[in-house]
Parts: structure tokens; sequence; C-alpha cells
């Protein structure tokens, strides 16, 4: 007993290191004073467990989450502070979990993250996700891409991110983003291909973006951003494909811009775009195929374009281009086609010109064109098809033309062509079907046959 009373303090004291050793012990998994997102600090271990108000979490890296997720399992209590790399963690997989409450404070790659579900089904992702801290990432690229995500980001912190192609590609996504900073893009590609996205980003910093390729294909996005500082950017084409949108761009600095091809595109656009320094353009195709555009551009520098076909396809247009250096031109493929064009032209120099086709389709047009070198140009066919066109040229050079189908079907055409050498047009088929005014002498073809 003497014993005991003696090593007693000793015991006490013991006991009281013990205990305060375990209230001590600090749980590694905390709340955020958001609210919302669980945190874990640096001395938590991977497969760890701890309680927050009650509920049990899990700390993961990256290796232990994919694995979670690739055998479907519940990831709404996991603590994902050690994660970085989140790009294609959801890729083809039908998740829709709330996962509001994930750190993502250190992840820089969200690339693809929740690309599309099974069997090219949009991903059935629709979370609340708007408290996340994405100012580390740097990538967004595909982000959404082909989900049913549509909930608010507007407290996104995307001042870091870089890539944002296709970010919200085939989405149901039209939310309040007006406020991001994307100062540091460089890419937004086919950002909103096919959305509903029709929002106010007038006030966006676009000065370091150098692609906006198809950004608003198939949207009703018709807002005004007339200010955005584009001087950057080297490509335009595919930009307003299919859209609604008709508004002032005129003040656009779009001098280091390569291709505007299939630009305005089945759109209402009509703006005066008459100032543009196109002149590093070098691709102008189908640019107002199927659009409402018909302004004066006739001051253009088109002197590095070296294609344009289709550019005024199917449009009102039918001002003055005469001025155009179109020397450089190799393509003008149905350039004209089903166009209200009929201005003169006769100056051109088409010397580089290898493709004619389709050229004045179905057009009004009947300027002289006598003087053109087509010397060049190999294919003819259809250029001339249910046209107006009646003017002589007869000195034309078209010793390199190997197709000339259907070049005069239908047209009001009367002119003597019996001294053009065809020698090595190969398909002539339909050559002048249906102009029984032609009485004059046509080409004589040796080597196929013109009905």
């Amino acid at each position: 007993m003497k014993l005991f009373l003696k090593i007693l303090p000793f015991l006490l004291t013991m006991s009281l290191i013990l205990s305060c050793s375990r209230d001590d012990e600090v749980n590694p998994i905390y709340l955020d004073p958001n609210g919302v997102t669980i945190k874990c600090d640096p001395s938590g271990k991977v497969g760890d467990t701890f309680k927050i108000n009650g509920t049990t979490y899990t700390i993961v890296d990256e290796v232990m989450l994919r694995r979670m997720v690739e055998d479907g399992e519940d990831v709404t209590r996991v603590c994902t502070s050690k994660v970085t790399d989140m790009s294609l963690l959801f890729l083809n997989k039908p998740f829709n979990q709330n996962i509001g409450s994930w750190d993502v404070s250190n992840v820089t790659d969200m690339s693809y993250m929740f690309h599309d579900s099974r069997f090219g089904q949009k991903s059935p992702f629709n979370q609340n996700i708007n408290s996340w801290d994405v100012s580390s990432v740097i990538n967004m690229q595909g982000l959404f891409r082909g989900s049913a995500f549509n909930q608010p980001l507007g407290n996104w912190d995307v001042s870091n991110v870089t890539d944002m192609q296709s970010m919200f590609y085939e989405t149901t996504f039209n939310q309040d983003i007006g406020s991001w900073d994307v100062s540091h893009v460089l890419d937004m590609s086919y950002m909103f291909y096919i959305t509903p996205f029709n929002q106010d980003i007038s006030s966006w910093d676009v000065s370091n973006v150098t692609n906006t390729k198809g950004m608003f294909i198939g949207t009703p996005f018709n807002q005004d951003i007339g200010s955005w500082d584009v001087s950057n950017v080297t490509d335009m084409s595919d930009m307003f494909i299919n859209t609604p949108f008709n508004q002032d761009i005129s003040s656009w600095d779009v001098s280091n811009v390569t291709s505007i091809s299939f630009m305005f595109t089945d759109s209402p656009f009509d703006q005066d775009i008459s100032s543009w320094n196109v002149s590093g353009v070098t691709s102008m195709n189908w640019v107002f195929l199927r659009s409402q555009f018909n302004r004066p551009i006739g001051n253009w520098d088109v002197s590095n374009v070296t294609s344009m076909e289709g550019m005024f396809s199917s449009s009102p247009f039918n001002h003055d281009i005469s001025r155009w250096n179109v020397g450089k031109v190799a393509n003008m493929y149905a350039m004209f086609y089903e166009s209200s064009f009929n201005q003169p032209i006769g100056n051109w120099d088409v010397s580089s010109v290898s493709r004619m086709y389709g050229m004045f389709y179905k057009t009004p047009f009947n300027q002289d064109i006598s003087s053109w070198n087509v010397s060049g140009v190999a294919g003819m066919a259809d250029m001339f098809y249910l046209s107006q066109f009646n003017q002589d040229i007869s000195s034309w050079d078209v010793s390199n033309v190997v197709d000339m189908a259907r070049m005069f079907y239908e047209t009001q055409f009367n002119q003597d062509l019996s001294s053009w050498n065809v020698n090595n047009v190969v398909d002539c088929s339909e050559f002048s079907i249906n102009t029984p005014q032609w009485t004059l002498p046509k080409p004589n073809f040796t080597n196929c046959d013109p009905n």
C-alpha cells in the first residue's frame, strides 16, 4: 500500500500527459471559412479518416481518387487537397455526385474533367461547384464538354487559366460569367460550341487570346463585344457560324488574323467592317456564306489572300471590289455562287487561280472579263451554270483546263468559242445543255462528249 501511495503521483502525472497528448492531437481535416469546402493540411496521410461535424472524410491523393471514381465509389466525403491533376477524371463516366465540398485549390489541370458519358451520351453532371477555388488551374480545355452542366460559376477565379478551348462544348450552359478575369487565356476556340449561351461578356479582357475559331458556333449569342481587344487573335474562322450575331465590331483590330473562313456563315451579320485591316489574312473561304452581308469592302487589302472559295456564296453582296489585288489567290471555287454579285472585276489578276468551279453559278453576273489570264486554271465546271453571263471570252487561254462539265448549263451565253484550245479537257459533259440561243460556234472537244 505504501508503495502504491509512493507511485500514485507518478501515475497521475503520466495519465495527465497521455490525456493532454490525445487532446492536442490535431484533426488534419477542417472546414473552410466559406462553410462548404473540406480541406486537409499537409500533415494528413492518404487513406486516413477523420470526422467533421459527425461526417467521416477520407484523405485522398490523385491515385486513390481516380481508383475510387473508376470503381464507382462515393466521392462526396473525401478531402482532395493533395490532388493537383483532375484531367479526364470523369471521362465517359455517368457521374453526378455532389462534389461541391471538394478542395481544388491546388489543382492546375482540369482538362476534359467531365467530358461526355458512356456511348457518346452527355455526362449527367450538373452540381453546384461555384464555391470551388480554381485559382491555381491553368488548363480548362474541354472541362464540361458534352455534359449537362448548367450551374452558376460566377464566383470562379480563372485568372491563371490559359486554355479554355471547348470548355462548354455541347453543354446546356447559360450562366452569367461576365465578371471572369480571362486576361491570361490564349485559346477560346469552340468554347461555347452549340450551347444556349447568350450572356453579357463585353467586359472580358481577351487581349492575350490568339484563337477564337468556332467560339460561338450554333449558339444564340448576340451580345455587344465591339470593345474587345482582339489584336493578338490569328484565327477567327467559324467564329459566328449559325448564330444570330449582328453587332458592331467595326473597331476590331484584326491585323494579326490569318483566317476568317466561315466567320459569318449562316448568320444575319450585316455591319460596316470596311476599316478592317485584313492585310495578314490568307484564307477567306466561305466567310459570308448564306449571310446577310452587303456592305462596301472595296478598300480591303486582300493582297495576301490565297483562297476565296465560296466567299460570297448565297449572299446578297453586290459592291465594287474592282480594286482588290487578288494576285495570290489560287482558289475561287464557288466564290459568287448563287449571290447577287454583278460588279466589274475585269481588271483582276487571276493568273494564280487554278480553280474556278461554280464561280458565277446562278448569278446575275454579266461583266467584261475578257482580259483575264486563266492560263493556270484547271477546273471551270459549273462556272456560269444558270447565270446571265454573255460576254466575249474567246481570247481566254483555256489550254490547261481539264474540267468544263456544265460550264454554260442553261446560261444566256451566245459567243464564238471555236478558237478555244480544249485539247486537255476530259470532262465536258452537259457543257451547254439547254442553251437554244447559243447559235455561234462552240469549242471543238476531242476528248469528251459535251452532251
